[in-house]
């Protein structure tokens, strides 16, 4: 098979490697027909990532199975399936209670408001964001104890901090960003405030059939927020460019093959 391969900063390529094989009997193979790059990705490429290269690159996926161990009964060759970018088993004690991003057996390694702001430097992702019902702005401008509720998604301590001072008291803020650069927080204030705040790799897995769903429900449209649909076969070239939203698919897929 082949895999996309991270050669150096703003550089991946096709390398040829063995065919994965099932290990267990709880096992599946899948076939990626359609991938998404991630904001990990994207620090990769820009040279920040904290493995040296070369590595294979890539973890969301729509795939089809190829082949299951004996005691996979939820899918079977030939199913389209949504690959959760957290590895898990799925069967240890966090995996069942929904935690599975801290799967035990994997080594260490939608939200709904009244008044929501984004904020974002570029004017394609503002533009989006108002199409989902958001007021938008171009830099975080300090305004304490003006939300309930704060996400983080930039990777950058700065920020951080910048959104945890606009907390109201005993506010929550939710940082999912990517940080591979150390820096301070306003811990006073935030003790001060009574600020909670939450680090961590979102466990996908148990909130994929409530996404599905919701697509399927119309209430939101999913292919807004894709900006690019390239060819599969293009990704060396297209990774590295700066693309909203791409997605990447195989031949074949968009006409039900």
């Amino acid at each position: 098979m082949r895999e996309l391969t991270y050669v150096r900063k703003r550089t991946v390529e096709w390398r040829e490697a063995p065919d994965p094989k099932l290990r267990s009997d709880g096992e599946a193979i899948v076939a990626p027909v359609a991938a998404t790059p991630c904001d990990v990705d994207s620090s990769i490429l820009a040279g920040h990532g904290f493995v040296e290269p070369s590595f294979a690159l890539g973890h969301e996926c729509v795939a089809r199975v190829v082949e299951t161990g004996d005691a996979v009964t939820a899918v079977a060759p030939g199913d389209l399936v949504v690959v959760p970018w957290s590895i898990n088993c799925g069967t240890c004690d966090r995996c069942r209670a929904g935690l599975t991003a801290h799967c035990t057996a994997v080594p260490y390694m939608a939200m709904y408001a009244s008044d929501v702001l984004y904020v974002d430097p570029d004017p394609e992702h503002r533009a989006l964001a108002r199409e989902f019902g958001a007021t938008t702005a171009e830099v975080l401008e300090p305004m304490p104890q003006s939300y309930d509720i704060a996400v983080e998604a930039t990777g950058r301590v700065d920020q951080l901090g910048l959104a945890v001072k606009c907390l109201t008291p005993e506010g929550i803020c939710e940082s999912a960003g990517n940080h591979f650069r150390p820096g301070e927080l306003p811990l006073l204030d935030m003790y001060l405030t009574g600020v909670t705040l939450r680090v961590a790799r979102d466990s996908v897995r148990a909130h994929i059939p409530d996404a599905l769903a919701l697509a399927a429900s119309g209430k939101v449209d999913p292919g807004k927020v894709v900006s690019h649909v390239i060819d599969w076969e293009g990704l060396p070239a297209a990774l590295p460019e700066k693309h909203l939203k791409p997605v990447f698919v195989r031949a074949g897929v968009r006409d039900g093959s």
